[in-house]
């Protein structure tokens, strides 16, 4: 991977072992020397079902 901008925004899908995923957006918030390279950490904006039947919607964040 190329550089990243450490402010830049982004945008994670995750998937869960149930039939279910989410899309998880927000903007980088540094990281921290790894193992494998930088880990990533970001600051979440908003959240989104990615599965039926409410793939779209947000999901309020508590």
């Amino acid at each position: 991977m190329g550089e990243v901008d450490e402010r830049a925004d982004v945008a994670v899908n995750v998937l869960t072992m149930e039939p279910v995923s989410y899309q998880v957006k927000g903007t980088l918030d540094g990281g921290v020397p790894g193992p494998f390279g930088t880990i990533r950490r970001f600051r979440v904006d908003q959240v989104y079902s990615a599965s039926p039947p409410l793939a779209g919607e947000a999901i309020e964040m508590k």
